[in-house]
């Protein structure tokens, strides 16, 4: 039995990775869910906003939209972040980033060129 490779997505990309690809720094995105991170390059470090930080614990990727808090109160991307911090499911968190970001959630449909088809029409 021979398995075909598939793509990694059917149809289309899942909401998150629509967003992830067509944000390209995540620093604005961390400070409007009230995270002040400071730092050069790709990683930033800030006050953890789960815990009593007396010292910056919380790591951040600027590039990616990656995050860890190095005491322990978890890690994930920024949307698992809004999630907790706002307590909401991981679909508005979604929804939420893409809107503070300004990306839409539902593109267009594309249209298609030439004549409509007509389904059951044979040549």
């Amino acid at each position: 039995m021979t398995i075909l490779a598939h793509h990694r997505y059917s149809v289309h990309p899942p909401p998150s990775e629509r967003v992830r690809g067509q944000v390209k720094d995540w620093l604005p995105i961390f400070a409007a869910l009230g995270v002040t991170l400071r730092g050069r390059g790709p990683w930033l470090s800030g006050r953890c906003p789960f815990h009593d930080d007396h010292s910056p614990s919380f790591s951040a990727n600027r590039t990616t939209g990656s995050w860890r808090c190095w005491s322990g109160c978890g890690s994930g991307s920024v949307f698992d972040l809004a999630a907790r911090l706002r307590g909401i499911p991981f679909g508005e968190a979604v929804r939420l980033v893409a809107d503070i970001a300004g990306v839409p959630m539902n593109p267009p449909p594309r249209r298609r060129s030439g004549p409509p088809r007509m389904w059951g029409t044979w040549r």
